[in-house]
C-alpha cells in the first residue's frame, strides 16, 4: 500500500476521534472512503479456474490434488461398457463380472498440470490432469490365444468410472509404461486366460510398478 494511503487512513482515522464541526466531518468522512477504496484495490482477486474434463474427473475421485505431482487411478468398465476391440466371449465377461464385479479394468496415470493464462481481469488458472491409459484385452475369444496391451493418452469417458488409486512419481510412470508394453514378452502372458491373465491381471501387475 502507497505510504498516500496509509496516511488518508491515518488522518481520516483522527479526524473521526476528535470532537469536529460538520464541515470537518464531510472531509474526514471523504479521507475515509479514499482509504477504504485503496483497501479494497489492493486486496487479492481471485482467480476463476478453468478445468479440464481429465482433471475434473480426477479431483472427482480424490482431493486434494497437488500441481505437479503424479498420481495413478484404476479405471472400471461398468457391465455392457467394454469395447475397444476386446475379443472376451460372453462367457468369459461374465465369468470376469462375477469375479470382480465389473466388465473391465485398466489403470490411468498422470500429472497434474496448472498454468495461468490471461492478464488482469482476464487471468484464469487452468487446471489439467495428463494422463495415460494402461489396460490388457484379448485379441479372439473363440480360439482363446493371443492379448493385446492397450496404450492411450487417456481421455475422460462418461461410461467409466475413476477409482482412486495413490501417488506416484514420473520416474515410476516411465517404469510402468516400459512394463506394460514389454506384457507380452513373457511367453506365460502371451495367452488370454480369464483366470490367471486378465485384464485384472495386467492392470494389478502395472499397479505394483507405481
Amino acid at each position: 500500500m502507497k505510504f498516500s494511503h496509509i496516511l488518508s487512513a491515518f488522518l481520516a482515522t483522527l479526524v473521526v476521534a476528535s470532537p469536529i464541526d460538520d464541515r470537518h466531518a464531510q472531509v474526514a468522512n471523504q479521507l475515509l472512503e479514499v482509504a477504504q477504496r485503496d483497501v479494497y484495490e489492493l486486496s487479492p482477486r481471485a482467480v476463476p479456474n478453468e478445468d479440464t474434463a481429465e482433471y475434473t474427473a480426477a479431483i472427482k475421485a480424490h482431493t486434494p490434488l497437488v500441481n505437479g505431482e503424479y498420481y495413478w487411478f484404476w479405471l472400471q468398465w461398468p457391465r455392457g461398457a467394454i469395447g475397444d476391440g476386446d475379443g472376451e466371449s460372453a462367457a468369459e465377461i461374465k465369468a470376469l463380472r462375477d469375479a470382480l464385479g465389473f466388465d473391465h479394468i485398466g489403470v490411468v496415470v498422470g500429472q497434474i498440470k496448472e498454468a495461468t493464462k490471461g492478464k488482469g481481469k482476464n487471468e484464469v488458472l487452468t487446471r489439467d490432469f495428463v494422463a495415460e491409459l494402461h489396460h490388457m484385452i484379448e485379441v479372439d475369444g473363440t480360439t482363446n490365444t493371443g492379448i493385446i496391451q492397450r496404450r492411450y493418452e487417456w481421455k475422460k469417458d462418461s461410461g467409466k468410472v475413476l477409482v482412486w488409486g495413490g501417488g506416484t512419481s514420473g520416474s515410476k510412470a516411465t517404469a510402468a509404461k516400459k512394463f506394460a508394453k514389454a506384457w507380452t514378452d513373457t511367453p506365460a502372458q502371451k495367452t488370454y486366460n480369464v483366470k490367471t491373465n486378465n485384464c485384472d491381471t495386467f492392470a494389478k501387475a502395472v499397479k505394483g510398478k507405481l
